[in-house]
């Protein structure tokens, strides 16, 4: 490796809004108030980040996505003009970067000064407007690959796209680069960005184009061209590096249930393929299998690591990068180390670095000094009470939500769950038929309980003391959906979703968790502020619920 080390930072998510896009009213107050975001202090927060990155004698910068707020040209325009400053301070200086699901065709680009929908970029544009990143760092795209050429060719086909749409597909955006660009010259980084971004129709929920989504994915397709990629590299003897804007895996337990878009949305489903590297597997267990140990992403706005280890015991590690606008301001440093004797791998130093001052122009044009970014955070940003509040109604009015065919949905999982294949009309009858062999029961209340199956109609036949009924599989059915119905309309309108989900976190918040009457909301607001856990600081209900929780988890294994 050259130089014997490489120094590089990550910074994530600076979510640019373009300060001529901003204005002090009462629509971009709402939107501030509204997200867990910094807009106003976005630029000098970043410009402190790359400070930052400058003082670790850091010669690379790695962005895992967006960098803007909602895509919006202005704010693209914005990003690439601070950029392209840091590397022409140095001349050796790189950036590499991802699109996040905030950056392309993103029709939520909202100019709040005129109060109207502003220009978006399409996915052509991205690679346009930071070209002076890509053109010498570059050393292949996937979209120039056969692979990625052959899978569009059968989205083409298979989807009815307008012209202008149909250059891209998913993973439209990912690339391999090299920190020594000489292939010739072994031991050193190898960058495999995969573009994990939804934006076209054969990711896209609805399989629309020019349509942007939060959660994120990875086709097989990319994996099986980056497989080619990590194979060459070892060739080379590097270290490669993988970068994606969404994770690969959860970082906490149950994170799907809560935080679901948050992931790549089929982290958890096992490719079918030729290819044996890949068939049978998960998309982060393709990548451990190929000897990548690392996986930095962004998306979250937390720090954090999660580990994967696959069948074979090939361990990768998935290490979630806090976002530049989004307390407690994080960035990463990494320093990679080639001192091993006969060269037989890498050392990696790792840390975590928050920005601690920085400067802004306020909505008035004041240049606003801060000092204490930390208590600048806690005071100014989002509560963690604000934050739920927030991924409340966000829950609420997500359209898988609002919008879910209950009807569907449970014959769904009957399939799944019972085996079975069951139609949109009269599955009550193939349910009955398919577990007739069950029959006859005893039910407390309804006394024997018996099939009966007369020309073809299936009835239930209830016999008790008092009194004897007979009930027809196609009636039965149509009550359950009349009940569905009456569900749908009265009960999962979003002002009820938002009622009962914010009844329900407020009650599991309230339940007490130490002997001094702190309660869970107290614990997790600790948490969610970043302070340090150490026998000295740490206030005994903190100390004393996280040993409940030890305890908890030895009983449980």
């Amino acid at each position: 490796m050259e130089n014997k080390n490489i120094k590089l930072s990550i910074l994530s998510d600076t979510h640019i809004l373009a300060r001529d896009l901003m204005a002090d009213n009462k629509e971009f107050n709402m939107a501030i108030k509204y997200d867990r975001k910094f807009l106003v202090e976005g630029e000098g927060l970043l410009r402190s980040a790359l400070k930052l990155a400058s003082e670790n004698e850091s010669k690379y910068i790695i962005i895992p996505g967006d960098l803007t707020k909602d895509g919006e040209k202005k704010s693209h325009l914005e990003v690439s003009k601070i950029l392209k400053e840091w590397t022409y301070e140095d001349k050796s200086r790189k950036i590499f970067l991802i699109p996040g699901n905030h950056d392309i065709n993103n029709k939520s680009a909202f100019d709040y000064k005129n109060l109207k929908n502003t220009q978006y970029i399409k996915p052509k544009e991205f690679f346009e407007i930071y070209d002076f990143l890509y053109k010498d760092s570059v050393l292949e795209y996937y979209k120039d690959s056969q692979i990625y050429k052959t899978y569009l060719g059968e989205i083409n086909k298979k989807y009815e796209r307008e012209f202008e749409n149909s250059y891209y597909a998913q993973g439209y955006g990912s690339y391999l680069a090299r920190i020594n660009p000489n292939l010739d010259e072994k031991n050193s980084l190898t960058l495999i960005f995969i573009d994990t971004s939804i934006y076209s129709c054969d990711y896209e929920q609805n399989h629309k184009d020019g349509k942007n989504n939060v959660v994120g994915a990875c086709d097989k397709n990319i994996l099986k061209w980056a497989i080619e990629k990590i194979d060459q590299a070892k060739k080379r003897a590097d270290m490669v590096f993988v970068i994606s804007h969404h994770a690969f895996i959860p970082n906490f337990r149950d994170q799907r249930l809560v935080l679901g878009p948050f992931i790549i949305k089929n982290w958890n489903e096992k490719f079918k393929d030729k290819d044996p590297r890949i068939n049978n597997k998960l998309p982060i267990e393709v990548l451990a299998d190929c000897g990548v140990k690392f996986l930095f992403t962004g998306h979250l706005h937390e720090n954090g690591t999660a580990k994967y280890k696959s069948i074979l015991e090939n361990e990768i590690f998935n290490i979630q990068t806090g976002s530049t606008v989004t307390y407690p301001l994080p960035i990463r440093h990494i320093n990679i180390y080639d001192d091993l004797k006969d060269f037989s791998g890498f050392s990696i130093d790792m840390k975590t670095q928050l920005i601690k001052k920085f400067e802004y122009e306020n909505l008035n044009g004041e240049n606003i000094k801060i000092d204490n970014s930390i208590a600048y955070a806690l005071k100014n940003q989002l509560s963690l009470k604000d934050v739920l509040f927030n991924y409340v109604h966000s829950m609420a009015k997500n359209p898988i939500i609002s919008q879910m065919d209950i009807k569907k949905f449970l014959i769904e999982r009957l399939n799944t769950n019972l085996n079975l294949d069951l139609s949109n009309k009269g599955y009550v009858k193939e349910i009955l038929k398919e577990f007739s062999f069950k029959f006859p029961i005893y039910i407390e209340k309804f006394g024997n309980v018996n099939l009966i199956d007369a020309d073809g109609e299936i009835f239930i036949k209830l016999d008790s003391y008092k009194s004897h009924a007979l009930i027809k599989a196609g009636n039965l059915e149509a009550c359950i959906e009349i009940l569905i119905r009456q569900f749908e309309d009265k009960i999962m309108t979003t002002d009820n979703m938002i009622y009962y989900y914010d009844k329900l976190v407020k009650k599991a918040l309230s339940m007490p968790i130490s002997t001094d009457k702190h309660n869970l909301y107290d614990f997790s607001n600790y948490i969610y502020q970043y302070k340090a856990l150490d026998e000295k600081t740490t206030p005994s209900y903190v100390v004393e619920f996280f040993s409940k929780i030890k305890q908890s988890r030895l009983l449980n294994n």
